[in-house]
């Protein structure tokens, strides 16, 4: 009897606590609505102040600054990052709020650069003999030493605390290698090098240097992979962009400028950008447009530095029989490298690298008729077929069968009117030379596979 009414009494608290529940649960949905509206507006209005702020650093520059000192100028920029970064500290410290706090402090972050370029600049204008060129806006000229000293200490004092926090609030576990990777970044804005060649070199020395950081100490920890960990990481580069932007901007460009800008393109979605995505298809397309680049690099450079010298102001220059086989053949190389190092199959990248070289040959042959050019084109051949044996790929031995035998039909076509010794004597050699090669691969073709197997594993990073 006591457990019936015991029973009842249970039901009667379960039946009116659901019947609360449910009362309530409007209103929770209701909450949960506002919250939702609330958090929507903040982050409107968190976009509108980042576009604003960036607006104002950029109306901050751009502003008619004639009428004042250049150091005046590079002091101001500093209070503008200096108050942006303050606004920062008080969102986090005083309104206990990190998202406002974390955007205004990056912002900050990113703006040291452009004060490295200003400091830069004027360091350049103390140089005797030295006209800066360019939009008069990015002009900073000084002939006063001690107030561009007592700017860069000025910088120094405000600067490492603004890169400290940004990257504090970014990326607290790795603060310090961030804050002095970044710090060595921005030092290079500093050095007193306008000359084109001399900074496309750089320029390709710095991506080089970050990416290996990035890919050793930042790619691999999984408490760099959220949101904030990408921005601490992409703020790297912002220096090496303002590099190649100032060169672009106020200088003459150069043929190794230009080769090296596009060899760094062309290195970074290659290298860098395959290692960010596990698809497939961006892999193989980041890994072809890097390839694409990497080649176009090298055209670039070939051509401005050896072909035409007048353009740039080199002193180098060398006959147009040799244009076709130095633009194109290391290219092929350069491909056929690139097939054993990428991400997945390189058959493609080879069987395009075995067509550069003998369509670069075998134009050879059409634009410059000599023995040379087609002894060029069997050599080719030659190279392409020993590479298909040793990796055992029919479309690029077919490809080395075309030039061989396009080589030797010009060779005999050139041996035959001149009746001269000459292109017997060196087809014969030629021919010997093979014979005695394909002897030494089919005795020894075991250990030359194992050899060419350790290779490619050293290549792709599998082996020891």
């Amino acid at each position: 009897m006591d457990s019936d009414v015991l029973l009842k009494i249970d039901a009667a608290f379960r039946e009116d606590a659901a019947k609360h529940a449910e009362e309530a649960k409007p209103m929770f949905e209701v909450v949960a609505a506002q919250q939702q509206k609330f958090s929507a507006l903040s982050r409107v209005l968190r976009f509108v102040g980042v576009t604003t702020l960036i607006a104002a650093a950029g109306v901050f520059l751009a502003q008619g600054w004639s009428g004042m000192d250049s150091v005046v100028r590079v002091v101001s920029f500093l209070g503008f990052t200096a108050l942006l970064a303050a606004g920062g500290v008080f969102c986090g410290i005083g309104l206990k709020e990190d998202k406002g706090a974390r955007t205004a402090l990056a912002l900050s972050t990113m703006l040291i650069p452009v004060i490295f370029s200003q400091l830069g600049a004027l360091i350049y204008s103390l140089l005797p003999h030295v006209q800066s060129t360019g939009p008069g806006l990015f002009i900073l000229t000084t002939n006063q030493p001690a107030s561009v000293w007592f700017a860069a200490a000025l910088g120094f004092f405000a600067i490492v605390p603004i890169v400290l926090l940004g990257f504090s609030s970014l990326a607290r576990v790795r603060a310090t290698t961030f804050a002095f990777a970044y710090g060595l970044a921005n030092a290079v804005l500093l050095l007193p090098v306008r000359d084109a060649d001399y900074v496309g070199l750089l320029s390709l020395g710095m991506l080089g240097s970050l990416t290996v950081l990035d890919l050793r100490c930042f790619h691999g920890d999984a408490r760099l992979r959220n949101h904030e960990g990408r921005i601490a990481r992409v703020l790297l580069f912002v220096p090496l962009l303002i590099l190649i932007g100032r060169n672009l901007v106020m200088w003459a460009p150069s043929a190794i400028f230009e080769s090296s800008v596009l060899a760094a393109i062309g290195l970074g979605l290659f290298m860098s950008v395959s290692r960010y995505t596990k698809r497939p298809q961006s892999i193989a397309l980041s890994q072809g447009t890097g390839a694409f680049f990497l080649s176009l690099a090298w055209i670039v450079f070939a051509v401005g530095v050896f072909f035409l010298p007048g353009a740039y102001h080199y002193h180098y220059t060398l006959p147009d029989e040799y244009r076709l086989p130095i633009s194109g053949l290391p290219v092929a190389a350069l491909l056929l490298f690139l097939s054993f190092v990428k991400i997945g199959e390189g058959k493609n990248f080879r069987t395009l690298a075995g067509a550069v070289a003998i369509g670069t040959a075998i134009l050879q042959l059409g634009t410059v008729a000599t023995t040379s050019s087609s002894l060029l084109c069997i050599v080719t051949g030659i190279g392409c077929m020993v590479v298909s044996n040793l990796i055992e790929e029919r479309a690029l031995h077919g490809l080395g069968l075309t030039g061989l035998f396009v080589g030797i039909g010009y060779h005999i076509r050139y041996a035959v009117p001149l009746c001269t010794f000459s292109p017997w004597l060196s087809l014969a050699t030629l021919g010997l030379v093979a014979l005695v090669a394909s002897s030494y691969l089919e005795r020894n073709h075991q250990s030359l596979v194992m050899h060419i197997r350790k290779l490619r594993a050293i290549l792709t990073g599998k082996g020891s």
